[in-house]
């Protein structure tokens, strides 16, 4: 019997066989623009590929390989790795699913020449085999299901990223996290896909803090994580005593594949909070978007974790920073709150 993990292994010995590239990155954390739908008529069964305000993120890392009893472990030096990790509450029997790369952004589609369009016809048939490969692992329904969420992305919405450099042992760390959250249970506000990537992240020491309300958005998330990341300061340390501004940190977009039967992505439920993704998003230096898909793992590439960044380090003294840290707690948790109420009014609405 073909089973998920046997289908992922396949497409990742089948990809490990293509000219390796440089690796370019250790993680990326995914933003994916809330979904408008396909223009009428739906799909058949009513598929409409309806999302909600807060659109959705995912999380590549790639050291995660495919384990038949885990799901995820870290590769071996040298073994084909890179998954994409997505919370999908439609999982049958699980809280989370792993896909290689290119099939998370392209789904059946040859990531060697991607369409400019695609039709109706074209969203139809990989619709037909996602669900034919992998429809047994989600929830039956009308609906938004995992094309397009966990598949296919770019059928169904752009995709923004943020590029950042761990260790082999925070990889490892976050690999353990999300091991044991196999069989979770989702909560809309409390456990999805946005708490699971910070708790992972807060595992591997390189985060400390954690607010309700941003678990409610996944771009208040994004945007918090930009910041914590891409833009922290020269010298300032993650709680595992690592330095967080790393070299090779940097933004990408990955663009909806245009097409006349589905409804151009992007807005969330606050037009701030879309104006505030794109202004960080311009801040950072861009990354490179063609990441490794299932090539093989090097481990002596990975940072250390302690180097010197290149812009040098912050100047001020320990104290100085820690009250700068205090006073920007309580300054997020204020501009979380008022960037969520619309979606507060969304949930209470059901």
């Amino acid at each position: 019997m073909l089973t998920p993990a046997r289908t992922i292994a396949a497409a990742l010995l089948l990809r490990a066989a293509l000219p390796a590239t440089p690796a370019a990155a250790r993680i990326e954390i995914f933003l994916m623009e809330r979904t408008h739908g396909i223009r009428p008529p739906p799909l058949p069964n009513d598929i409409r590929f309806r999302g909600t305000p807060f659109g959705h993120m995912a999380l590549y890392i790639e050291s995660a390989v495919p384990d038949e009893e885990q799901i995820i472990r870290q590769a071996a030096e040298g073994e084909p790795g890179g998954l994409v990790l997505t919370v999908d509450k439609d999982l049958r029997d699980a809280f989370f699913v792993a896909f290689p790369r290119d099939e998370f952004f392209l789904g059946p589609l040859d990531p060697a020449r991607p369409p400019e369009r695609v039709g109706r016809a074209e969203i139809a048939g990989a619709l037909e085999r996602f669900n034919a490969a992998f429809g047994h692992l989600y929830l039956a329904g009308p609906g938004i299901s995992g094309f397009g969420q966990d598949y296919g992305v770019l059928f169904v919405r752009s995709v923004r990223g943020l590029v950042y450099q761990t260790t082999r042992e925070e990889e490892a760390r976050i690999i353990e996290h999300w091991q044991r959250r196999r069989h979770d249970d989702f909560v809309p506000m409390t456990n999805n896909c946005v708490t699971t990537i910070q708790a992972s992240l807060r595992h591997a020491g390189l985060d400390d803090r954690s607010f309700f309300i941003r678990g409610l958005a996944p771009y208040n998330a994004w945007v918090y994580c930009v910041e914590r990341y891409a833009l922290a300061g020269p010298g300032e340390i993650a709680p595992n005593g690592n330095r967080l501004r790393r070299d090779g940190t940097g933004a990408t977009f990955y663009t909806q594949i245009e097409s006349d039967a589905m409804y151009r992505s992007g807005r969330p439920f606050n037009v701030y909070t879309l104006k505030r993704v794109e202004r960080l998003a311009a801040m950072v230096p861009p990354a490179e978007a063609d990441l490794p898909s299932a090539e093989p793992v090097r481990f002596g590439s990975y940072p250390a974790g302690d180097e010197e960044p290149a812009e040098g380090r912050r100047r001020g003294g320990a104290l100085g920073r820690a009250a700068t840290g205090a006073l920007s707690r309580g300054k997020e948790f204020v501009r979380l709150w008022f960037q969520s109420f619309d979606g507060l009014w969304f949930l209470a609405a059901g």
